[in-house]
């Protein structure tokens, strides 16, 4: 059984960016998320699956910049997505009917913590993805990342296939 430390973020209680090891950690796993979540909503589209089940492995390079373009961190994460595809939505559907997908934000406590992935907004610049192989995506994103509605830096994230 292994045993977890948390370091707390010397930035946290001011609303900064400061490039602790627990910011940067932070923003690595929000630009992962960010990536994880395009590809995931992309790879129906990209594998021609309009219905029925698609299953895609890749690996997603990561790297955050600051605003000159030099490199702050970097990460490589490996994924398999299985994602089940419904049938077109019908265009006619009263969205009033429907209840909310809107979760209540409860309130956050920003006192002794480090940042959150909540705490990080992803916005896409470049997006190019393409089908590599049956089971595969590959491609490239950029973009800017944004922690407490101020810039960070900016974001690469590299689409490789994992065969």
């Amino acid at each position: 059984m292994g045993s977890v430390t948390l370091v707390p973020c010397r930035s946290y209680s001011t609303r900064t960016f400061d490039g602790c090891p627990a910011c940067v950690d932070a923003a690595l796993d929000a630009i992962g998320q960010a990536g994880l979540y395009v590809v995931g909503r992309s790879g129906p589209d990209l594998m021609g699956s309009p219905e029925g089940h698609l299953a895609i492995a890749f690996r997603l390079k990561l790297r955050l910049l600051d605003e000159a373009g030099q490199l702050l961190a970097s990460d490589e994460l490996e994924a398999e997505q299985s994602i089940e595809l419904a049938a077109p939505a019908d265009d006619f559907a009263d969205p009033s009917s429907e209840g909310s997908d809107v979760d209540e934000a409860e309130p956050a406590d920003h006192y002794g913590a480090s940042m959150r992935l909540e705490d990080f907004q992803t916005v896409f610049d470049e997006l190019r993805l393409a089908p590599a192989g049956k089971d595969g995506v590959a491609g490239f994103a950029a973009g800017h990342l944004y922690g407490f509605e101020r810039s960070i830096g900016k974001f690469e994230i590299e689409v490789c296939p994992t065969h």
